[in-house]
C-alpha cells in the first residue's frame, strides 16, 4: 500500500502559493509573466487589460504549521528582506488561514513596515 502522507517544504508551498496566486490575477484578465530568477525581488510581472506592467513579490503564510495549529510566525506577519521601492513595484501578502490577500504597493509598505535596527536581522524589515 502506498503511503501518501506528505510533508510540503516551504519553497513548494511558496511555489504553490504564488500559482494560487497569480491563477487569481489570470482570471481577472491579467497577463502574467514568470521571471526566470528571483535577484531582484520579482516573483512576477503582470500586464493590465490597459498595458500596464506591474512587478508582484508575493508573500504567503501557512494555514497551520506545528502541533499547536498555529503558524509560528504569526499568520499576518510578514517580513521583506531587502525591500526596494520603484515605480510599479507590489507586495502581494497572502493569509491562507483566512482566505484574504491584500496588495500594498513599495511605498505604502515602506511607510507602514517595522525595521530591524540591530542584530542578524539588521535592516530587514516586516509587517
Amino acid at each position: 500500500m502506498i503511503n501518501f502522507t506528505y510533508t510540503e517544504s516551504s519553497t513548494c508551498y511558496a511555489r504553490r502559493m504564488e500559482f494560487l496566486i497569480i491563477s487569481r490575477f489570470m482570471a481577472e484578465g491579467f497577463k502574467c509573466f514568470q521571471t526566470v530568477a528571483d535577484d531582484d525581488g520579482t516573483d512576477y510581472a503582470i500586464k493590465s487589460k490597459s498595458g500596464n506592467f506591474y512587478e508582484l513579490q508575493i508573500k504567503a503564510r501557512k494555514l497551520n504549521t506545528g502541533e499547536t495549529g498555529i503558524c509560528k510566525k504569526g499568520s499576518g506577519r510578514f517580513q521583506v528582506k531587502n525591500p526596494v521601492n520603484r515605480p510599479n513595484y507590489y507586495y502581494i501578502f497572502f493569509v491562507e488561514q483566512i482566505n484574504t490577500m491584500w496588495c500594498m504597493s513599495a511605498q505604502e509598505y515602506l511607510q507602514l513596515c517595522s525595521r530591524h535596527k540591530s542584530g542578524k536581522n539588521m535592516n530587514q524589515t516586516s509587517l
